[in-house]
């Protein structure tokens, strides 16, 4: 939901009771990849990670995928929601990389995998 003045924003730079900020830690981002089409040496496909509070949220998991990660020392055990925007070949051909890297691990943390209809077939075809 965006902002409708500039009142509903928040402030990250300080603390309040909601938890939104200080309290919980900080939350850092990565943009894993903001190309199209295909994967190139230097511009990997759409994919944004978000830490905080130890957990990692996946948005969008573009082909190859799984290199930008594990370049950014993300930590798999600690994926915990992989959330796809639609089901376009450059935000969703990551998948299976992420869930075969995720399955060479002994007891995996649950991951939740988020999207648009039909997310859950791709998903159980893919694993």
């Amino acid at each position: 939901m965006e902002p409708t003045s500039k009142n509903d924003a928040v402030d990250s730079s300080r603390s309040d009771e909601s938890g939104l900020t200080g309290q919980h830690g900080a939350m850092d981002c990565f943009l894993l990849g903001s190309g199209g089409t295909m994967p190139m040496p230097h511009r990997r496909l759409t994919s944004m990670a978000i830490r905080h509070d130890g957990r990692i949220f996946l948005f969008d998991c573009g082909e190859g995928t799984q290199v930008p990660y594990k370049e950014a020392h993300l930590g798999v055990r600690n994926l915990a929601l992989v959330a796809i925007s639609h089901l376009h070949a450059d935000h969703i051909l990551g998948l299976p990389g992420m869930l075969m890297l995720r399955a060479r691990m002994p007891d995996p943390t649950p991951l939740t995998v988020l999207g648009p209809p039909n997310i859950g077939r791709f998903r159980d075809s893919a694993s």
